[in-house]
């Protein structure tokens, strides 16, 4: 639904980032889709686990889309700096970046889950490179394993200045109420919410690591008036 309300305009470009991308699905849909209707599409896709990456490279290259879909290896943060990344396995979908090195001595490091596992380290992005250029960002995805405030908050002036809707997977509820809190006072509208489900059983390092189910919350950004106007708050 987030994607078909982004391309829902008559404008001739369509342009969609997608950050914590995984196999890239945002990013190869919105631009498979943009280009079916006649739009001129360009999809960025930033992943910082390496096989996962490729996964993305071929999910675009398997679409005919590989020209028009940017594959980033690397992980999206509010500095341009370096992170430590967990060392997951193909079924691992729940990696997140932490801003502690990762341990000289190759021992593995705890996750906000509470898991051991080895990390390493990958140098980041920022949204400010991402959403560079004069054409506005269609669609922003931003799914972080828990992180989404970390690098949504420092560029929320350029986010309201460069993006027309943006889609956050969410990954425990102080994230959600923060967002909601944050951005229904500065004008954005939520168009679509389903909250995070957890179960508190016992001691985890983070909210996010009781999370059993995702959340999801897309906004509008009231900047923006050539979405149709069912979409937009009136300002």
């Amino acid at each position: 639904m987030a994607l078909v309300i982004s391309l829902t305009n008559d404008r001739e470009s369509y342009r969609v980032v997608e950050v914590g991308a995984g196999w890239a699905p945002w990013a190869v849909m919105g631009v498979v889709c943009a280009h079916r209707l006649g739009k001129r599409a360009i999809g960025i896709a930033v992943e910082a686990e390496p096989r996962r990456a490729e996964w993305a490279r071929q999910h675009a290259e398997d679409n005919g889309v590989e020209s028009l879909v940017t594959i980033v290896e690397a992980a999206c943060w509010n500095t341009d700096t370096t992170l430590s990344f967990p060392v997951l396995d193909e079924i691992d979908m729940g990696g997140a970046v932490h801003s502690g090195a990762a341990s000289p001595d190759g021992e593995p490091t705890m996750d906000y889950r509470g898991a051991f596992i080895a990390h390493r380290e990958v140098q980041t992005v920022t949204l400010d490179t991402l959403l560079a250029g004069d054409e506005p960002t269609d669609l922003l995805h931003v799914d972080l394993q828990g992180m989404e405030l970390e690098v949504i908050l420092p560029a929320l002036e350029l986010i309201e200045q460069k993006v027309r809707f943006l889609a956050v997977g969410t990954h425990n509820r102080y994230v959600e109420g923060m967002l909601q809190d944050t951005l229904l006072r500065r004008e954005w509208a939520l168009l679509l919410e389903s909250p995070s489900t957890a179960i508190f059983d016992g001691v985890r390092p983070s909210l996010t690591g009781f999370t059993i189910q995702d959340g999801n919350q897309l906004w509008a950004n009231s900047r923006f008036r050539d979405a149709h106007p069912m979409l937009i708050r009136q300002r």
